[in-house]
């Protein structure tokens, strides 16, 4: 993991190119460049491990202390902060397993069920200041911009997964997410110390520490995002439309059981009753489906891709149902991951998170609840799509003939 930068719910947390600059500043271009440079010029720096690459590869301005997202004209000592640099984080890694194994009865042992558990990220991090007072400051700020983990759902950390530096591999490829993470204890300081020769001063570099939980315990790579062009389209005329839990599947072969002939197993039905739903059966003349397939996500080894779909309605309010299935492939067995769509408003944005694992409308660019729109064919509550990165796959789209709506997929591979 590059220990370099850290941005917590979209927002840059720790830099250490930002602190590297202010602490080395070089030779000024501009008469507003010269202003934003640091008021102490000292070489706290003796060991550089950041990537000369990342202001460029996030498309900042100069690092320069006016342009520092903790400077406050108002507070003279937010100039006296250098920045903060991450020395050591604990925690990362592949996803936490828990298992229990008990003894056999027999020779050996019995493994129980496999669980992910949710992960502790440890993190050790220095202040640099040219002051105590701008050191304090720092504390402070650091604490501030962790608030958004203090939320009950937590919020999301990106990083590198590793040092892009004399490396073949794209930076853009290396960039992750977790999600849910939440702070378990606030920014504590554990050394201060000052700078040699400085008298009647107290420390203005500090060592801490503090900690995240991650509840979500899954590692997202870079975000494949493309607009559907569906690549097939065909209208059937129909005299019903229903539901797939209408029917039993019948081009699928059952998995055969072999039954006693002395001892014939009763069959209970067990099934639940179903409430009715909305989506039920629906008088059509006729149904037009899509078909879409969608690309691979990249930049993650393992076997997982987390599919998220978002739905904008056209001119009218819109009624669709989605559901994806191996290329090719056309069984009513071999559909996964059904969502419906029922009833956007005209203009409306429906998002079908897989990462954040919930649906969400976007208004004006905020996220808010949605009532009633996204579901399953069956009435159920819609879940999160994960699909086995190695095999193709088709969004397919059914709905009525003419509806004017656009669609996107986000495809994130999820390490193991």
């Amino acid at each position: 993991m590059f220990r370099g930068w850290l941005a917590l719910a979209g927002v840059e947390l720790t830099n250490t190119s930002r602190l590297v600059a202010h602490a080395r500043p070089g030779i000024p271009q501009t008469m507003e460049e010269a202003v934003g440079q640091c008021v102490c010029r000292a070489d706290y720096v003796s060991y550089d491990d950041s990537w000369p690459g990342l202001q460029a590869f996030l498309g900042d301005g100069p690092y320069v202390i006016a342009d520092a997202p903790w400077y406050d004209p108002a507070i003279p000592q937010s100039a006296e902060l250098l920045g903060f640099w991450v020395t050591q984080i604990d925690g990362w890694g592949p996803t936490p397993v828990s298992r229990q194994v008990d003894d056999a009865i027999g020779p050996g042992g019995v493994a129980g069920p496999h669980r992910d558990q949710y992960r502790t990220l440890n993190i050790e991090f220095s202040i640099v200041a040219c002051t105590n007072a701008g050191a304090v400051y720092g504390l402070e700020w650091l604490a501030c911009r962790l608030r958004p983990a203090k939320a009950w759902g937590g919020t999301t950390l990106e990083f590198l997964a590793a040092h892009p530096e004399n490396s073949a591999a794209v930076p853009a490829s290396l960039r992750r997410v977790m999600n849910r993470v939440t702070v378990t204890q606030e920014p504590q300081v554990t050394q201060s110390r000052g700078t040699r020769g400085e008298q009647n001063r107290q420390g203005n570099l500090f060592a801490g520490n503090f900690s995240l939980a991650v509840l979500d315990p899954y590692v997202y790579g870079p975000v494949t995002s493309a607009t559907v062009v569906w690549d097939s389209t065909v209208t059937e005329q129909i005299t019903w439309a229903h539901a797939p839990d209408c029917a039993d599947p019948n081009s699928c072969d059952e998995i055969p059981i072999l039954a006693s002939v002395e001892c014939v197993p009763a069959t209970v039905d067990v099934r639940p009753v179903q409430p009715p739903v909305c989506a039920g059966c629906t008088p059509l003349c006729a149904v037009e489906t899509s078909v879409y397939e969608i690309p691979t996500a990249s930049g993650v080894l393992c076997v997982d891709q987390a599919v998220t779909v978002i739905v904008t309605a056209g001119d009218d309010p819109v009624s669709v149902n989605f559901w994806f299935r191996p290329c090719g492939e056309t069984a009513l067995c071999d559909r996964t991951g059904f969502l419906s769509v029922a009833g956007l408003p005209a203009g409306a944005t429906v998002v079908a998170d897989s990462v954040q694992g919930r649906p969400y409308s976007i208004v004006d660019g905020t996220q808010i609840q949605q009532r009633g729109i996204v579901s399953t064919p069956s009435g159920a509550p819609w879940t999160a799509v994960v699909l086995d990165v190695g095999q193709c796959w088709e969004l397919v789209a059914q709905h009525e003939p003419g509806l004017d709506f656009t669609v996107q997929v986000q495809v994130r591979g999820r390490s193991a």
